[in-house]
């Protein structure tokens, strides 16, 4: 499944694992460096995520790989991924959503690992655009 079109446009395809990430650097520093983010989590996440590229997101770190979605929050209500989780697993078949295959902590990050399905991105396939202020944000403009 290609990964390119997800990329935000300016960041540079990282990763996993690309980015050195030495135990100091990731206690003085586990929320700004997004490699680091994910070897974090990555002894608690259940599933392979060798390849894992980087892509768009407007409030979680999102990583893809070949058959899931792994969301890593690193900031404000660092719970949210766990509650969403459960309200995930709560919903009956009769309702479409997502399927969550595993979610939890690590350090003082959350993360949810979903089943990845084929399709783009709502805000490349059908014309959506994201809120003004992440415009206005990225653009530089307000």
């Amino acid at each position: 499944m290609e990964v390119e079109q997800y990329l935000h446009p300016g960041w540079p395809p990282c990763v996993a694992g690309g980015d050195p990430c030495s135990p100091v650097d990731r206690r003085q520093h586990p929320a700004n460096h997004r490699g680091c983010q994910l070897e974090i989590v990555r002894p608690a996440v259940p599933i392979d995520l060798a390849g894992a590229v980087l892509a768009e997101s407007w409030s979680n770190d999102t990583w893809l790989t070949s058959g899931s979605v792994v969301r890593v929050c690193w900031r404000g209500d660092r719970e949210r991924l766990v509650r969403e989780a459960m309200l995930l697993e709560s919903l009956p078949a009769a309702v479409p959503h997502a399927t969550v295959l595993a979610a939890g902590h690590a350090d003082d990050l959350t993360w949810m690992a979903l089943r990845r399905l084929p399709g783009g991105a709502a805000s490349t396939t059908s014309g959506c655009k994201p809120p003004r202020s992440a415009r206005s944000t990225r653009s530089g403009t307000g």
